[in-house]
């Protein structure tokens, strides 16, 4: 399976952090702060959640495998 590298897109669906203590604190306050950068994000990490990892999504990546291997190519 994947990481949270793939479920993240930086500044557009969350934040991603080395771990440092204060960046993460920084990301907390900008959160808490901007109300708008909250919902904008959570709305984005719905759309590009379902976008990537719907059922539908997998259903074609696999679909479309099991006919590669089928046919030999």
């Amino acid at each position: 399976m994947g990481s949270i590298r793939e479920l993240i897109v930086h500044g557009k669906t969350g934040f991603l952090t080395s771990g440092d203590a204060e960046e993460i604190s920084n990301y907390l306050s900008r959160l808490i702060h901007e109300p708008n950068l909250r919902l904008a994000m959570g709305a984005d990490a719905i759309k590009y959640a379902n976008s990537q990892f719907s059922i539908d999504v997998f259903q074609r990546f696999y679909r479309k495998l099991y006919l590669t291997l089928a046919e030999g190519d």
